[in-house]
Formats: C-alpha cells, sequence, structure tokens
C-alpha cells in the first residue's frame, strides 16, 4: 500500500501537526490573561455637606438658590453632582417656584442644572411632575423633552416635552396634550 517513506511522510506530519495543536492548546488556554480597559477614575476635588448656594441678580436682589445635602465636583470636565437638589427661583413680588430632583448635574460654567429623578416643580397651587428636568436658574427657564403632568386644584394637564419661563408663570406642553377640568366647586357654592 504506502511505501517506506510515504510511511515516514504520513508519521511526521500526523506528529508535527500534533504538535502544533498541543503548542496552540496550551497557548490559548494558559497564557497570561489580557489586560481589561481600566475604567475611568474620576476625580474628586471638592466635596460639600448641606450646601446652601445663593445667586443675586445685578440688582442685588436674591435671583435663586440650591440646596443640597450632598454635592460633589469632579476635575474631569468641572462636573458637580449635586444629591437631591432643590433650587427655589425667586421672583419679584410673587411666589418662588420649588423643583426638588433625586439628583442634580452641571457641567462648567454652563448655568444649567440637570436634574434627574422624580422631579417636582411647585408654585404656589400649581405642581408640576417629570422624570428629568434642565433648569437654566439665571435665565429663569425650564426645559424637558419628557412626560410632564401638571396639576392645579381645577385643571390636570399631561403632555410630552415643556417650556418654562419661570419668571412669567408660563409654561407650554408641547405635544400630546391631554386636559381633565375638574369644576371649581367652591366658586358654584358660592353662586
Amino acid at each position: 500500500m504506502f511505501t517506506r517513506y510515504q510511511n515516514l511522510l504520513l508519521a511526521t506530519t500526523s506528529i508535527a501537526i500534533a504538535l502544533l495543536s498541543m503548542l496552540l492548546f496550551f497557548k490559548l488556554n494558559h497564557s497570561q490573561p489580557t489586560p481589561k480597559a481600566h475604567k475611568h477614575i474620576q476625580q474628586i476635588d471638592s466635596y460639600i455637606k448641606n450646601g446652601h448656594y445663593q445667586h443675586y441678580g445685578k440688582d442685588g436682589q436674591l435671583s435663586y438658590e440650591v440646596i443640597s445635602p450632598r454635592a460633589v465636583h469632579y476635575t474631569d470636565g468641572d462636573h458637580l453632582h449635586i444629591n437631591k437638589p432643590t433650587i427655589i427661583a425667586k421672583q419679584e413680588d410673587k411666589k418662588a417656584w420649588v423643583i426638588n430632583a433625586l439628583k442634580g448635574e452641571s457641567y462648567g460654567e454652563s448655568h444649567k442644572i440637570e436634574l434627574i429623578g422624580n422631579v417636582i416643580a411647585t408654585r404656589e397651587n400649581t405642581q408640576i411632575k417629570t422624570d428629568s428636568l434642565t433648569a437654566f436658574p439665571q435665565q429663569n427657564y425650564l426645559q424637558t423633552n419628557k412626560t410632564v403632568t401638571m396639576h392645579t386644584p381645577t385643571l390636570t394637564l399631561s403632555g410630552v416635552g415643556m417650556r418654562g419661563d419661570t419668571e412669567h408663570g408660563e409654561i407650554t406642553l408641547l405635544s400630546q396634550v391631554q386636559a381633565d377640568i375638574t369644576p371649581d366647586t367652591e366658586h358654584h357654592a358660592q353662586q
């Protein structure tokens, strides 16, 4: 069948394949683990406990306040993480807007605060609820692209997206707006 030369060639080839297979197996299963990419660790440069920031306008009047039990400033991206922030936006001769959230984020000198998680804004008898909201306290402006629900004693509005001018009390729901009107029973009882 096979000549002596062919048998020798076949045996040598088989041994070479077996050795290469063992070498590859050993190399793949016993090699040093490849280093995984290290998660970038943010550097904290300041920590605020029971913080109360007050911003005054050019007229010297208190414009807004940010209150938080804890805030951490990171050097990367000049990023401030605010735990359970409360923003109090003051207006002349009017009640202030009070905005609460689970957390807030602010970057650099942007003078905006991204409020995230169970955001509730209240002024007098109006309450606005959403999952996230961007507040521009110096411009008296609020916005979101999330679902918003607004409650007053006689009206409940819901919609997607909102813009708000807190100085003039103008709130605009942007799309898919629905209204539920409740008669003012106190006003009807007086007539």
